[in-house]
């Protein structure tokens, strides 16, 4: 077969497709001219589906080339290159702002969001009303000044100051220690009396050994003839120069010529003299006059009690003292005790209770539920709570606070 018996074939095919693309299509009207890139795409297009068919048919081609794909056209770059520009300029924008301002807070933003769906969700339900209740305590806050200080802006209630003088005095130990101010020295001597005749001597009876240190016998001694006794003797000055070792010793109350016949000898050393004594310090001074004043504190609230009268009330916040006196020995004095004294003046204001009672039960009254009877509650023992006192006006203001009992 050549290729001249074939051509006549093919003419005759191509006018029944345009027949039938004739059919297909809506007649176009005259005026409207076809792109020819467009009819390149719609080849391409019917090449694409006529793959997809043959693929649904088991016929899959595997070579990508035999795809068609559509030819870019320069409207198509541009578009491209200006979103790539609105993408930049969008990105740089974004990096400035989280620089200036840090990254934004999408936890909060978003816990925000649940917060706020909780709460749209949330049902309130009205709470039952509760039955009145009766209130532990009652209280009233008033001002009270003494008689002798009432001005005329006047006060709720009016009281007097009463006055009372404690002098106390106790021995308290010393706890300093220092060098001795008054050690003497001491220890024994053995008097020797060489003659037949014997001698008394008396208490403080000077003994003065070779290095010229003074000591002193502590008793009236009987020395007998052709005998020896020994005897306490003291340095008669403190200090360490009376601590001395074994030595000899004259009798300067003798007369010189016998002086060689009647002597005191000492087989061992003097001490005492170098010794420690207690002594008062800073510290000690002040424990005592701490320990005075709270003494003399218990004294005074005696001494009120007895004064004030009935539907009148001590509050140790309405008690002041001022000092009078105050003698103690110096720092540093020895001694293994001293004795200070002191001397207070206490001063209170009273309260006047029986005037505050009623304040008392008129809150009570007001206090209690609605429907209920005062009778039925009573108050318990009244507090005091000073608020503010001046004590050169003699006024206060004070809290009285009672417990409620009873109700039913």
């Amino acid at each position: 077969m050549d290729i001249e018996e074939q051509a006549p074939p093919k003419k005759k095919r191509a006018p029944r497709r345009k027949a039938a693309e004739k059919l297909a299509a809506p007649e176009m009207p005259a005026e409207v001219v076809v792109d020819e890139k467009d009819d390149e795409q719609r080849r391409s297009i019917a090449t694409i589906l006529s793959r997809t068919e043959r693929l649904h048919r088991g016929q899959a081609d595997h070579s990508l080339s035999s795809f068609v794909r559509p030819q870019a056209t320069p409207k198509d770059f541009f578009l491209a290159v200006f979103v790539f520009l609105l993408f930049a300029v969008a990105s740089t924008g974004i990096m400035m702002f989280i620089r200036k301002n840090g990254a934004p807070n999408f936890s909060g933003f978003i816990s925000g969001l649940s917060s706020k769906k909780e709460s749209v969700a949330a049902v309130s339900v009205p709470e039952t009303p509760s039955a009145p209740t009766t209130p532990a305590n009652v209280s009233v806050v008033f001002v009270v000044t003494s008689a002798a200080k009432k001005d005329d802006t006047g006060s709720p209630l009016t009281s007097r100051i009463i006055e009372t003088d404690v002098k106390e005095t106790t021995s308290f130990p010393a706890t300093g220690e220092g060098a001795s101010t008054t050690a003497k020295s001491s220890g024994k001597a053995t008097i020797v009396n060489t003659t037949s005749r014997p001698y008394t001597f008396v208490k403080t009876t000077r003994l003065l050994s070779k290095s010229g240190v003074l000591f002193r016998m502590t008793t009236t001694t009987s020395i007998p003839a052709k005998g020896s006794v020994v005897v306490e003797v003291v340095a008669d000055q403190p200090g360490a120069k009376g601590d001395i070792g074994p030595t000899t010793f004259t009798v300067p109350g003798l007369a010189l010529a016998v002086q060689k016949d009647v002597f005191a000898k000492s087989d061992a050393a003097m001490t005492g003299g170098d010794g420690k004594a207690k002594s008062v310090t800073e510290d000690d001074i002040a424990k005592a006059k701490t320990a005075l004043v709270e003494k003399a504190k218990k004294e005074a609230d005696a001494n009120f009690a007895s004064i004030a009268s009935d539907g009148e009330k001590l509050v140790p916040d309405l008690v002041t003292a001022s000092e009078l006196s105050f003698t103690a020995p110096k720092p540093g004095t020895q001694g293994a005790t001293f004795s200070p004294t002191l001397s207070l003046r206490f001063r209170a204001l009273l309260v006047p209770e029986k005037a505050v009672l009623p304040l008392l039960s008129t809150a009570m009254t007001t206090a209690i539920p609605a429907g209920t009877s005062a009778a039925d509650y009573s108050l318990g023992s009244v507090l005091y709570t000073v608020q503010a006192y001046d004590t050169t006006k003699e006024r206060a203001e004070i809290r009285a606070e009672a417990p409620l009992i009873g109700g039913k």
